[in-house]
């Protein structure tokens, strides 16, 4: 229940705002890999495994924005 209350309180937040939007070109991978590390402490206290099993047929490098693929 939570998630689903910031879910929503995240997506009535982003309706309101004016987004400007940054493009760059990145590594999709380096990225993943990034996040993972982040939620990687916290993940384990809990037991949980988060894990990157890659697919060679989805390209690396992408263009897009890095702090809203982040999030």
């Amino acid at each position: 229940m939570v998630f689903q209350v910031n879910d929503l309180l995240n997506l009535t937040e982003a309706e309101d705002s004016d987004f400007d939007v940054h493009e760059d070109n990145m590594d999709l991978r380096d990225t993943i890999v990034e996040v993972i590390a982040s939620f990687k402490s916290g993940s384990s206290r809990n037991h949980l495994e988060i894990r990157l099993d890659d697919d060679e047929t989805v390209p690396m490098n992408i263009r897009c924005d890095p702090s809203m693929l982040r999030q």
